[in-house]
């Protein structure tokens, strides 16, 4: 009787042990996104950390509360951070959709799709690998690009008063469209571009039509455009 009441005993303990476990172990969000959605901000800092599993965002270093909106993650009071500067960590692969309307935008170390906009200031991503469909656009600033394309994404530079900047591994395959409308010219010494710096460039580069590559547009009104390799 005793072993018998001694081994219910235990069972019991090694079922509350269990349930504590698996209620400190649960996710603050269920995963059903990998995009955060940030708009309003007066500037970005986000990087990218392979190590946690959901995003957090902090204003003066203080936690901002998230939930899950359709298929983003997003602020639960948008006057958390409406003018105000964030500090972001997202997990190493994230969609992001992020909006300035006066600030930087600063992104490193994430690999996945991302729509970047910001007026009167710059975008800046570092270390960082495109894949997807991807939308880069300032007005009165500068897109700045270090990183990788995988093949089959698409990526645009869009820029009104501005200056485009991408810096690519040296045997990436391109399919660039580049054009400058009023000013602005086409340079650059990644392998393959015209020596004239021209307005409009159409081309393939380390490819041929038909290849698998990675489509990469530049679109500047004013402004300039430049393709390096690392």
């Amino acid at each position: 009787m005793k072993v018998r009441m001694m081994v219910s005993g235990m069972l019991a303990l090694l079922a509350l042990v269990t349930i504590g476990l698996s209620t400190a172990s649960a996710a603050p969000y269920p995963q059903t996104s990998n995009k955060i959605k940030l708009h309003g901000a007066a500037g970005i800092t986000l990087h990218g950390d392979s190590a946690i599993g959901t995003p957090v965002v902090y204003v003066d270093g203080k936690n901002v509360a998230l939930k899950i909106d359709g298929d983003a993650y997003v602020v639960v009071n948008q006057s958390d951070i409406q003018n105000r500067s964030l500090d972001v960590t997202v997990p190493g692969y994230f969609k992001l959709d992020l909006q300035v309307p006066n600030g930087t935008i600063k992104v490193d170390n994430v690999e996945g799709p991302k729509t970047l906009v910001t007026e009167n200031g710059n975008v800046i991503v570092t270390n960082s690998t495109l894949d997807g469909d991807s939308n880069f656009t300032t007005q009165n600033g500068s897109l700045e690009f270090n990183g990788q394309l995988k093949l089959g994404s698409t990526s645009h530079f869009t820029g009104v008063n501005a200056s485009i900047e991408v810096t690519l591994p040296g045997d990436t395959k391109l399919h660039l469209k580049a054009n400058a409308s009023n000013s602005g010219n086409l340079t650059g010494n990644f392998n393959g571009l015209p020596s004239n710096a021209p307005q409009s460039f159409d081309g393939y580069l380390n490819a041929n039509p038909g290849d698998y590559v990675a489509e990469l547009s530049f679109s500047v009104v004013n402004g300039s455009m430049k393709l390096n390799h690392q």
